[in-house]
């Protein structure tokens, strides 16, 4: 007993000292940034280009120690996710697909979406960039949970009814894109903030539940497309938000949407912000699956008991990761922004690291590229999604800095509509799963270190231009190229397969084989 003991603890230690390397390597490339920024003021100290240190050896030390600490929390999420949010979307999606009442499955799965969202913290950390004035915060993140509730079951008819993805992304990101062309100048702020909405909708809590869902129904269903349709229900729900937001502003001017209002937290104010958003998030979800646990799935006592314990890990990591996220990584990114902003060349090149970085530095990519691996039997690879994702935010973060720099006046619409456009016309060349997951890995790339890195990096730059840019939009810009990357991936794939068996019949073709032979 002792033995086997020791030995499943040996297993626990190593799978937890795995997870927190992988979580190191993550974070590492962004540290190694914020390093470089550190060393590179004193020479423009010692030069006389700036007067004043840009980053301070306090808050350079105070990142450093943030940045471990978000290995630690990333890696106790990561754990907890696996343990309970995963499961619970795969329980509840197996489960409902059983259901003969299509009104009382359409109406549970828009409640679903709205509380899930409405938890977002990635959402939260979004909404409080908004002046009360303006638009209520709380009235905002409700509308958004209600627009992704809308395609949360739009998603679900997508799979239960086999469709192709293709066209449904067609379809509504025309709709999209005739709707933002009724946008004047007076509100190009909130056409911005539309797409930004977008993004933030798949964070760290909604992510790994609307994957484990997709996987849960489609798998129940079953058919020869279940793989394909796995995947595509993240996707899908992003587009609901940038509709909604994009009606709220037709009707309210964007005049006082100013970013810049956002002050920083000290650690005791990021530590209790982050238990009270953390515990919105999960609380919602723990009251649903205890009902509907106790109304229909009942599991076994351990199956049970595993799911609650793996809350409390999704619950303690992500109170450690955005505590961390909030008090280190929000203030030195704007500062970073606002310092080097005139210095156009280091900035350019800067930001494809940066951005690079912030994708291979969040939870929820590190979910949905596991979950690619698993569902693909290895087919698709870890290392070539991250790859594809990277490639692409970190391309996007360059061309949203060009914009801030030499074109602040330019509307953001100039930039995503040819950028969706081409996404689109990928479609035609891509296969179903290819597409699915570039939708997916468009909404996931923009998550949590892109609301607390990459965004207030945007507002520290925008900050120093006279006019143009308010610094939203480029959470919308993030989630745009991966779309493209992603499908050019599966273009390739299917180019080298295509190859792969023309050379293959090629070698097995006789010499004979052209000859007709009469009997």
């Amino acid at each position: 007993m002792k033995a086997e003991r020791k030995a499943v603890f040996k297993l626990i230690l190593k799978e937890s000292l795995k997870g927190f390397w992988e979580a190191f390597i993550s974070v590492l490339p962004i540290v190694i940034i914020v390093s470089i920024f550190f060393a590179i003021q004193y020479g423009l100290l010692s030069s006389n280009q700036i007067s004043t240190e840009i980053i301070s050896v306090n808050a350079y030390i105070t990142f450093l120690i943030c940045s471990l600490f978000l290995c630690i929390g990333m890696n106790i999420f990561t754990h907890g996710s696996d343990m309970s949010m995963s499961k619970i979307g795969k329980y509840i999606g197996e489960d409902l697909t059983k259901k003969k009442s299509i009104i009382l499955l359409v109406i549970f799965i828009i409640l679903l979406g709205t509380i899930i969202t409405i938890a977002e913290p990635d959402l939260a950390v979004l909404s409080e960039y908004i002046p009360k004035e303006t638009l209520n915060p709380w009235i905002f993140r409700l509308l958004i949970g209600v627009g992704v509730g809308v395609f949360f079951a739009i998603g679900i008819y997508r799979i239960i009814a086999n469709k192709s993805i293709k066209y449904w992304v067609s379809l509504f990101y025309g709709i999209i894109f005739m709707v933002a062309s009724l946008f004047g100048d007076d509100n190009q702020a909130f056409l911005e903030l539309s797409f930004d909405s977008g993004g933030v909708t798949t964070g760290p809590i909604t992510i790994p539940f609307l994957l484990a869902f997709g996987i849960g129904i489609a798998g129940a269903k079953g058919g020869n497309k279940a793989s394909e349709n796995s995947f595509g229900l993240s996707g899908i729900c992003s587009i609901g938000p940038v509709i909604v937001v994009m009606f709220i502003g037709l009707f309210v001017g964007s005049e006082n949407l100013n970013p810049a209002t956002s002050e920083t937290m000290e650690l005791g104010e990021a530590f209790v912000s982050s238990l009270s958003e953390v515990g919105i998030a999960i609380l919602p979800i723990l009251a649903l699956f205890l009902i509907y646990n106790f109304v229909f799935l009942k599991l076994h006592k351990e199956e049970f008991l595993r799911i609650i314990i793996g809350l409390v890990y999704t619950y303690l990591g992500l109170v450690i990761f955005l505590t961390a996220a909030n008090y280190g990584f929000i203030s030195i990114a704007r500062n970073i922004g606002k310092g080097f902003g005139e210095s156009h060349i280091l900035i350019l090149i800067m930001s494809f690291f940066i951005g690079a970085s912030s994708v291979l530095a969040d939870p929820s990519v590190s979910i949905l590229v596991h979950q690619v691996e698993d569902i693909s039997n290895g087919i698709i690879k870890k290392r070539t999604m991250l790859s594809s994702l990277a490639i692409g935010v970190g391309l996007t973060l360059v061309i949203a800095v060009t914009r801030a720099i030499y074109f602040p006046e330019l509307p953001v619409l100039y930039i995503l509509a040819p950028g969706y456009a081409v996404a689109l016309i990928l479609t035609i060349f891509s296969e179903d799963l290819y597409v699915a997951l570039a939708f997916d890995s468009g909404g996931v790339a923009a998550g949590t270190m892109a609301s607390c890195f990459v965004l207030p990096f945007m507002f520290g730059l925008s900050s120093i231009t006279d006019v143009g840019t308010s610094g939203f939009g480029v959470i919308g810009m993030l989630g745009m190229m991966p779309i493209i990357t992603v499908q050019l991936v599966g273009v390739l794939s299917n180019l080298k397969h295509v190859m792969a068996l023309r050379k293959t019949r090629q070698k097995l073709k006789d010499e004979y084989d052209m000859q007709v032979i009469r009997f």
